[in-house]
């Protein structure tokens, strides 16, 4: 038993030691690069927004900026974890917060609730929050929320710019940088060696589980890669198209496929 487990400890252990995996962190980092002091930052992927509590309360990374889980909000401890560590937000909002606490708690509690009151609140409270994140700094989320049709629900009639890994809500303030240029190349060849990706057919779905960690951290990256090559499109200028998709080339070398696709989009075929 013994010699069992010392083989499989010495055979794994390289596998499994993840001390100097990285990705984690540079995710965080580079997701909010661009994102100033005083920014509200709404959040439903949980694989940018654990790491980023764990450098929050153990390196006060980022004090400055406002980072929020939208799922993490139909609990109500959670509400009380953003009322602790957030008290000039919720004061600000506060009668829309207590609002939909209120009726929150009722569903989390599994008492009598009204789903559409709880939408609704929940759409004043983000909405509220939006609207402090623009005058403080700036107002984002990221991809996933795009995904999730109860969050599309408070994105609606927001006018949406790509802004490095994230999508800038402040509409006419955004700077519309879409230009995405990772710091950390070495960490990306790493993260798409892990993701086995399938360029044959032409699409980018991993070969990975659709929960896998580091599908859903490419992921990211690939629809601001993809969101950055249309805003070139739509701007019409080409040589600012080819520019961007030479200096994604560096750490994204199915390039080429994604700009066919795109162009294939916007129906830009030669």
């Amino acid at each position: 038993g013994m010699v069992t487990v010392g083989w499989n400890l010495t055979m794994n252990f390289d596998i499994c030691n993840l001390r100097y995996e990285k990705t984690a962190r540079i995710f965080v980092q580079e997701m909010l690069d661009q994102v100033p002091d005083g920014s509200v930052v709404l959040t439903s992927e949980w694989n940018f927004y654990a790491p980023f509590l764990y450098m929050r309360q153990l390196e006060n990374y980022r004090p400055q900026i406002k980072v929020i889980d939208v799922l993490l909000m139909r609990r109500f401890w959670y509400l009380d974890y953003l009322e602790r560590t957030m008290p000039k937000l919720i004061a600000e909002s506060r009668q829309d917060f207590d609002k939909f606490r209120r009726e929150v708690t009722g569903f989390d509690l599994g008492r009598h609730y009204d789903h559409s009151r709880i939408q609704e609140f929940y759409n004043n409270l983000v909405r509220r929050w939006i609207e402090i994140g623009i005058s403080g700094g700036g107002a984002f989320t990221d991809w996933s929320c795009l995904e999730r049709p109860q969050e599309r629900s408070w994105i609606q009639g927001l006018k949406i710019k790509p802004e490095g890994l994230l999508l800038c809500l402040a509409g006419d303030a955004c700077s519309g940088v879409g230009l995405v240029e990772p710091k950390d190349g070495v960490n990306l060849d790493y993260l798409r060696s892990k993701l086995k990706l399938d360029v044959n057919t032409g699409e980018f779905v991993p070969l990975l589980g659709r929960h896998d960690s580091y599908r859903k951290v490419w992921t990211n990256y690939q629809k601001a890669v993809e969101a950055s090559l249309i805003q070139g499109i739509e701007e019409g200028a080409d040589l600012e198209l080819r520019k961007r998709s030479q200096t994604y080339r560096r750490w994204h070398p199915e390039i080429d496929l994604l700009l066919k696709r795109v162009e294939q989009r916007y129906q830009r075929l030669p």
